[in-house]
């Protein structure tokens, strides 16, 4: 996998996340949720640099 196809894979990660949790699907109130979307928004910014 190339750091193009990485970052791309993550932004879509974040994406998902961030529409299920808009559409009631996810509950950003529930810890695990933020932890995952914050691991990942890291992750993105990491590879972005």
């Amino acid at each position: 996998m190339t750091q193009k196809d990485a970052i791309q894979r993550a932004e879509t990660i974040v994406v998902n996340l961030q529409q299920q949790a808009n559409a009631g699907v996810l509950f950003l109130g529930d810890e695990a949720i933020q932890v995952t979307l914050k691991r990942w928004q890291n992750h993105l910014n990491l590879l972005k640099r």
